[in-house]
């Protein structure tokens, strides 16, 4: 019998190379499509045509040893974690984060890549409040504008910790995870699959690297102060994680 893990989250935190880091693994069967996500759990009309639908529609191997959803609008979402658990309680929940103000960057140059982004980066930061419900919810499954938002980890962690117990949760942090083979090795301890050389990637995958920006030191400063207190809360929420980095 199969067991289940869910990559949730966080978006443009290297979601997509760990995706491949685990399809590496003959022991994992990961749900396809890459690109669009499942996204099963957040969807009524999906959820509502049930698992037989969703087994034979997104995994090739449902007898694998593991099978492996990613949809990171699941992070943002409790009704997708509560779903999760409905359906599979002892399914394994995987985080991975990422400097905040570096995925803030990322997400303003993914939305100007994909058309969803007209202004400023300094303008985007400025709006955010008054647009981050003012999108297209047919097209997008979360608000392409909640920057600054959805860099508060912390506050969708303890909802997940809420419903899954913490030692069915991993959290990774990109910056000691991406080309870290001690890092990937301790990821298969915890979904008890073997570890292998092959799973360690040095690619980058979906980057928007050729958008420019302009943040400036005072925006920097600001989101550094704005994401403090948050990233104090992650520190003592998950003891073992080393965020130092992560500080001006």
């Amino acid at each position: 019998m199969s067991r289940w893990a869910f990559i949730v989250g966080a978006q443009r935190s290297s979601t997509t190379y760990l995706y491949h880091v685990l399809s590496k693994s003959s022991h994992i069967c990961m749900a396809t499509p890459l690109q669009p996500e499942p996204k099963f759990f957040l969807k009524d009309d999906l959820y509502e045509r049930g698992l037989d639908y969703y087994l034979k529609t997104y995994y090739q191997h449902p007898d694998a040893d593991l099978l492996v959803e990613k949809s990171t609008s699941y992070m943002e979402s409790i009704v997708s974690a509560r779903r999760i658990h409905q359906n599979f309680p002892a399914a394994k929940i995987i985080f991975i984060l990422r400097n905040p103000i570096e995925r803030v960057i990322s997400h303003y140059k993914f939305s100007c890549f994909h058309g969803l982004e007209t202004l400023s980066i300094a303008k985007a930061l400025e709006k955010e409040e008054e647009r981050i419900n003012r999108y297209d919810h047919q097209a997008v499954s979360v608000s392409p504008f909640a920057y600054r938002q959805r860099g508060k980890y912390a506050e969708y962690i303890e909802s997940y910790l809420t419903i899954f117990p913490r030692e069915q949760t991993k959290i990774l942090v990109q910056e000691h995870f991406i080309n870290n083979s001690d890092a990937i090795a301790d990821l298969c301890t915890f979904l008890e699959i073997p570890f292998s050389e092959a799973m360690v990637l040095d690619e980058k995958f979906n980057a928007s690297d050729d958008i420019d920006y302009d943040l400036s030191p005072e925006m920097e400063a600001a989101l550094y102060a704005f994401y403090a207190p948050y990233n104090k809360i992650l520190s003592k929420l998950i003891e073992e994680l080393d965020l130092s980095h992560w500080q001006k």
